[in-house]
């Protein structure tokens, strides 16, 4: 079984993982036909908190 698990929002590489990637990663998985796919700590998103990205995703949210 092959699976995929992306970290949500900001990553260490400066990218950022959004909902179009996300729809990517889906349509790939589909095709594919990987066993599993799973997100990172979803608690990351919160709205730009002063903490590392392993705690948030530093990224201003949309009211």
């Amino acid at each position: 079984m092959t699976g995929v698990t992306p970290m949500l929002s900001e990553n260490d590489d400066d990218q950022i993982y959004n909902q179009a990637a996300d729809q990517q990663l889906f349509a790939f998985a589909r095709q594919h036909h990987l066993g599993m796919l799973a997100f990172w700590k979803g608690s990351r998103d919160a709205n730009a908190c002063p903490g590392a990205l392993f705690e948030c995703t530093n990224i201003p949210l949309a009211s």
